[in-house]
């Protein structure tokens, strides 16, 4: 069996969907009788100095075009074409990667599943960091890739499928996205002497909150001197990205802002595992790996409640009241008094979403 990936990103970019997708092709490769499955997997050559064509692992060939996320979508068409010409299923996701990855599986005629990780909707025309013409360009995009016709259509969450639903009466199915919870140690409880620290991590994207949390801390901290806000993202050269660093350089208390770029992934789980409790104030999120993971590390969540995260988040939380510069202040303070809520832990299993996948590529063969 031959199975082609037609991804934005592909690992060593560091993202949950990339870790999900390298694990979903390493389990395909592992579990075929003498490895008979091939995978190839249909990036961005987001950077220089990765190579355009690489083979790993006895059955995984990854092919890089276009130099971001949006020339790939331009320059992916031919070597997707190319690829699926020869494939038995085509695997894509929202939003790049979805149009060439269908127009090829079409003119194959390949089977061809899309996963969406969120489905925002109206929301585009309220993130911040965009003008008018971008949200409309962004929305109808949107709009044309949930009314392709594809052999299934997966959403990560409940949340995302109702949402799918309602703009589609294509078949969707629910596979939550999954954490190899091995990889994950409990954070240890920081020092009752340590200053209280809160942290955030995850790219600067639109929709991250990180508009309302930047001039939210620093009205926390200018209260709490004492208090350390940890920022920990990686650099690029998106708008958002450039929009957050200005908020960052006219920051005042810079004494107790601590920014990290481009951590690796120890780094990272070390530097939030020093916290805590970790900040997510999203205007919206498909399902939130940065909540799954940080609880899967016993750390507690400050959350904007918005979209996938009732689902996500569990064991102590504070959820905001409401989603604003002044609710995330109240939030703050009340974590800093260890005023929590508590449910029982929810766990995401990667097996179980592998199996899922195994499952939804047999019945679409």
């Amino acid at each position: 069996m031959r199975i082609v990936f037609i991804l934005e990103y592909y690992e060593p970019h560091i993202g949950g969907v990339e870790q999900l997708f390298s694990c979903l092709a390493n389990a395909l490769i592992a579990g075929s009788p003498q490895r008979t499955t091939q995978v190839v997997v249909v990036t961005s050559r987001y950077r220089k100095d990765l190579p355009v064509n690489e083979i790993k692992n006895h059955g995984l060939t990854i092919i890089r075009v276009g130099r971001n996320r949006f020339w790939f979508t331009v320059y992916a068409f031919l070597e997707a074409v190319k690829q699926v010409r020869v494939a038995d299923l085509v695997h894509t996701t929202s939003y790049n990667a979805a149009l060439p990855a269908y127009v090829a599986a079409r003119i194959c005629h390949k089977p061809i599943v899309i996963t969406f990780h969120e489905f925002w909707g109206k929301l585009w025309f309220t993130l911040p960091y965009m003008n008018q013409i971008q949200r409309l360009g962004y929305a109808l995009f949107e709009k044309l890739i949930v009314k392709l016709r594809f052999d299934c259509v997966v959403g990560v969450s409940d949340f995302t499928v109702e949402a799918l639903k309602k703009q589609t009466s294509q078949k969707v199915v629910r596979i939550y996205n999954g954490l190899d919870y091995a990889s994950f140690s409990p954070a240890k409880a920081p020092d009752q002497a340590r200053a209280f620290t809160f942290s955030f991590f995850g790219r600067a994207g639109s929709s991250k909150g990180l508009d309302l949390l930047l001039p939210a801390a620093e009205k926390f901290l200018k209260h709490h001197p004492e208090a350390v806000f940890q920022l920990i993202m990686p650099e690029d050269n998106t708008k958002a990205f450039c929009a957050v660093k200005r908020l960052i350089d006219k920051f005042e208390a810079k004494a107790q802002l601590k920014v990290y770029y481009n951590l690796d992934r120890k780094s990272l789980l070390e530097t939030i595992s020093a916290g805590h409790c970790v900040v997510i104030p999203s205007y919206s999120e498909g399902f939130c790996f940065a909540a799954a993971e940080t609880i899967a590390m016993e750390i507690p969540v400050i959350s904007s409640g918005k979209g996938a995260l009732p689902e996500v988040v569990s064991g102590r939380y504070i959820q905001l009241e409401q989603h604003s510069v002044a609710g995330l202040v109240d939030a703050l303070v009340k974590a800093s008094q260890k005023q929590w809520a508590q449910t029982d832990v929810r766990h995401f299993h990667l097996n179980e979403t592998i199996e899922a996948y195994l499952k939804l590529y047999n019945e679409v063969l």
